[in-house]
């Protein structure tokens, strides 16, 4: 047995002794008894399925949602990413998260990766004279699940629940610096507009 590498016999008995499910399973297959296999091979199987099991990948689950409710464990995975978002970014009250779920025009969206958070973006829709108009803002990944394309993922699926609604512009905004997420914007669909962004702080009114 020892001049085999193990790679060699995981894949001979990957393919053409055990299926897939057996593989799986922690006793010794019964077909081994049926066709008169010797213990040594028995013992075999079972190194080479810890094998199989130490060493194959499992797919994350990842799930994309909208929050309905304001549930707390909600609101800390969002006030955990915020500071990933902005460095000025302050926590939410749970008045302000339950304000934020509870609008018609702002929709905050989740992506999840095997049951933890892992991201979030939200949609703001308003309507104005000249037509429907959508911004999404806030679009963050959690530093430990980048590189999973949940970037992606979350603005794609806001594309698609866009597209269910009434006709409408789709918006954002990214600063110059951020050229990966200026490249999955381009990529997703976005097109550059050539205007100017101006902003007014208004600071809240215990502070005059």
């Amino acid at each position: 047995m020892a001049k085999y590498s193990t790679k060699k016999l995981f894949a001979v008995a990957r393919f053409y002794l055990l299926p897939k499910q057996e593989l799986l399973t922690p006793k010794v297959s019964n077909n081994f008894k049926k066709n008169s296999i010797t213990s040594e091979l028995a013992n075999l199987s079972c190194i080479i399925r810890f094998e199989y099991l130490t060493n194959m990948k499992l797919e994350n689950r990842i799930d994309f949602f909208e929050v309905k409710e304001a549930r707390e464990e909600i609101l800390e995975s969002v006030n955990r990413l915020l500071p990933q978002l902005s460095s000025t970014a302050k926590p939410l009250t749970h008045d302000e998260f339950k304000q934020l779920v509870d609008s018609h025009n702002s929709h905050l969206y989740l992506v999840s990766v095997d049951g933890q958070i892992a991201g979030m973006c939200t949609l703001a829709t308003y309507q104005i004279p000249t037509g429907y108009r959508a911004w999404i803002e806030d679009v963050v990944v959690d530093k430990e699940f980048r590189g999973m394309k949940l970037g992606r993922t979350l603005i794609e699926k806001v594309i698609e629940d866009v597209q269910k609604t009434k006709p409408c512009t789709l918006m954002l905004t990214s600063r110059p610096s951020r050229v990966a997420a200026n490249a999955l914007y381009q990529n997703a669909g976005f097109e550059q507009k050539e205007t100017n962004v101006y902003k007014m702080e208004f600071p809240s009114q215990q502070n005059f």
